[in-house]
């Protein structure tokens, strides 16, 4: 299916891994109801989803990017297997388009022309460490521990605002899940910056094997897959936001872009999230301090058909 029949969110494409469990994604999703089926994602409004930022990595001259996202004002969270073939972060931009953090140096502020705040931001790494260096060091797939914890050289300023990591108490009521990032939109890879909605088909991926999501990891990941396959992820995303709408209509961070499902399914076939549960909530408090919303997941409740109402 051409690309432009899907609605793809996330990064540029580019960083491969030597295994396709763990390929890099192209995140692409479908709105939650038909009215508003898109085929070129939703463009975030400024200052929406501003904890989502551009993680690039180097390698000698090899040079690939991410997404991820702000979890306090110097750590960001992205996927570890970004940094596969000794491929290191190198800087995070906080911006509305990937060539708007492209034309910024290593380090630097471009300002609002308006209201003179920060429209692009960017940042130096001082350090960075992966929940699974054996298995991201081998291609190997990371099975619910595809996180990256990355420290900033100095903290990003408003507006780009941390988001708290949810409690994900009431996730197996969840029916979509968003995911925001930058990347390839079906029209020439233009990078902005995009979001999407998509079902969820096992909130938590079970013990009895998923048809297309075999190797997803039980209580440790989440599928969401589109039922047709139109909209899925492709390659060249991975890193970025996962959220769940609550019923008092606020996003809560509740996992990680990994990747596709299956063996060779790398569009279609749907999206593998790392969640941020207990355990990997502990890892990533023992690398960085961060806050977490501790109030009960209460997800959106859909909207009511006939004859129900």
């Amino acid at each position: 299916m051409n690309l432009c029949q899907r609605v793809v969110i996330g990064v540029l494409a580019g960083a491969v891994m030597a295994n396709s469990q763990a390929s890099v994604m192209s995140a692409a999703m479908v709105d939650k109801s038909s009215d508003i089926l898109i085929k070129n994602g939703n463009k975030a409004r400024e200052g929406e989803f501003s904890e989502t930022v551009v993680v690039e990595f180097k390698s000698g001259s090899e040079q690939t990017f991410c997404s991820g996202v702000l979890v306090s004002p110097d750590a960001v969270l992205t996927a570890a297997h970004c940094g596969y073939r000794k491929l290191v972060p190198v800087r995070v931009t906080a911006a509305s388009t990937l060539s708007q953090a492209l034309s910024l140096g290593v380090e630097g502020y471009a300002r609002h022309p308006a209201v003179g705040v920060p429209e692009v931001q960017s940042v130096g790494v001082n350090s960075f460490v992966v929940m699974d260096p054996g298995a991201v060091a081998q291609g190997r797939n990371l099975a619910g521990r595809d996180l990256m914890v990355i420290k900033l050289k100095k903290a990003l300023i408003s507006p780009a605002v941390p988001i708290a990591i949810s409690s994900l108490s009431g996730l197996g009521e969840a029916r979509y899940v968003r995911i925001a990032g930058f990347g390839n939109d079906g029209k020439a890879g233009t990078g902005r910056k995009l979001y999407a909605d998509v079902e969820v088909v096992s909130a938590r991926c079970g013990v009895t094997p998923i048809p297309g999501a075999e190797n997803c990891e039980p209580g440790r990941e989440l599928f969401a897959r589109h039922p047709q396959g139109s909209f899925d992820s492709c390659p060249g995303d991975s890193g970025g936001p996962v959220y769940v709408r609550s019923q008092f209509a606020q996003y809560r961070l509740v996992g990680i872009t990994s990747r596709a499902s299956g063996l060779s399914a790398q569009c279609g076939g749907g999206t593998i999230v790392t969640l941020l549960d207990a355990e990997r909530l502990a890892w990533i408090r023992s690398q960085v301090g961060v806050h977490v919303n501790t109030q009960a997941l209460k997800p959106e409740l859909p909207p009511c058909e006939p004859p129900t109402c």
